[in-house]
């Protein structure tokens, strides 16, 4: 989106009385140390960000940096450049000095421009993790261990810049399943006092889940994330990332079980993510002449 249209969608988000706009960006904003960080991806300028937040704020919507500092980065990661910051094609290569300067410069740029302290960090579909270039410098270690204590150094930076984080919860649920093979959110998760001692606080986790249509499944897992020890966000999806236009089916039979169970277990913040993955082609301001309800993509709203 142009710095206009993201500006026309805040209107729009103002006058449907939602209050918070996260911003998607992998590596679609600037670093100016780093000048192939999203070299010929459109990326926004600092000012053009601060532009945004500014124009926000006029309407009272928050503006929320929304980043990733693990994987989904291989826009950012493809250059010859990031050679020694690659764990695998997507995933940051954990551990190395080299990789949380180039984090405390991501989370620097991104959350400069805005009023708001609250940083999405991203962290969702790590799967190989571990399993690339750091497998071949380090040997073998759980998933989990080195999600851990990748998660801690990157609280550090966020801290240090007076930053109240946010993750995507996936990957907690995911490698501490017994099902090896199993998807986001299986069931079965060890959540023993041991296990959950080892996570950061201060930290608040986002369950995200696009195609559930039964209640019950979305109270169990908001349930396991009380005790994450932290209120969770629910993030459901208007699905528009599936063809030409939005399928308000799929988004009406997913949400309102959905809100339902937010309602139930006590959770204060949605957000609707409406994606713009593998190459969607929904534009960008669709209407539904059926509910008069206005349907975006390219950025969770919150």
């Amino acid at each position: 989106m142009t710095v206009h249209s993201v500006q026309q969608m805040i209107r729009y988000l103002a006058v449907m009385g939602l209050n918070r706009l996260l911003l998607y960006t992998e590596d679609t904003y600037e670093i100016k140390s780093r000048p192939y960080f999203g070299y010929m991806r459109g990326r926004y300028s600092h000012d053009e960000l601060k532009k945004i937040d500014d124009y926000a704020f006029m309407f009272g919507v928050e503006v929320v940096p929304c980043i990733q500092t693990l994987a989904h980065l291989q826009q950012a990661l493809k250059w010859s450049s990031a050679s020694e910051l690659r764990d695998t094609a997507d995933i940051l290569l954990v551990g190395e000095p080299q990789t949380y300067q180039f984090i405390e410069d991501m989370i620097t740029a991104a959350s400069a421009p805005f009023r708001s302290s609250r940083i999405h960090i991203g962290m969702d579909e790590a799967f190989a993790v571990g399993l690339g270039q750091y497998l071949a410098k380090n040997g073998y270690r759980t998933r989990f261990d080195i999600m851990i204590s990748h998660l801690e150094r990157v609280l550090e930076i966020t801290w240090k810049l007076g930053l109240k984080p946010m993750i995507w919860s996936d990957m907690i649920f995911h490698f501490l399943s017994n099902d090896a093979q199993g998807f986001h959110y299986p069931l079965d998760v060890d959540f023993s006092q041991e296990m959950l001692s080892r996570l950061p606080a201060d930290l608040q986790y986002v369950y995200w889940c696009y195609g559930t249509t039964g209640q019950l499944k979305y109270e169990i897992i908001m349930e396991k994330h009380k005790e994450l020890g932290s209120t969770s966000v629910f993030a459901g999806g208007i699905h528009c990332w599936g063809g030409f236009s939005p399928n308000y089916g799929k988004t009406w039979n997913i949400s309102h079980p959905a809100l339902r169970a937010c309602v139930a277990q006590g959770v204060r913040e949605v957000i609707a993510t409406s994606w713009g993955d593998n190459g969607q082609e929904t534009n960008h301001f669709t209407y539904c002449r059926a509910c008069s309800c206005l349907r975006s993509t390219g950025m969770p709203m919150m």
